[in-house]
């Protein structure tokens, strides 16, 4: 997996307290990244649509 820097994805993957992603807390999010992107290409999950979820849970889907 190619390593991507940008400060906009480190703000959204950070935990909002200002304190910087440790190198062990990214290492265990590329491995769920990787993990769920596996399952996905071997079909044992699918993509659904934020729309279908929210209109499953009753939600305003508008």
């Amino acid at each position: 997996m190619e390593t991507i820097e940008d400060q906009t994805l480190d703000q959204l993957a950070s935990s909002g307290d200002d304190q910087p992603i440790t190198q062990e807390h990214r290492d265990w999010m590329n491995a769920q990244i990787e993990e769920t992107l596996a399952k996905k290409a071997r079909g044992e999950i699918e993509y659904t649509p934020l729309d279908q979820v929210r209109r499953e849970f009753g939600l305003d889907a508008s």
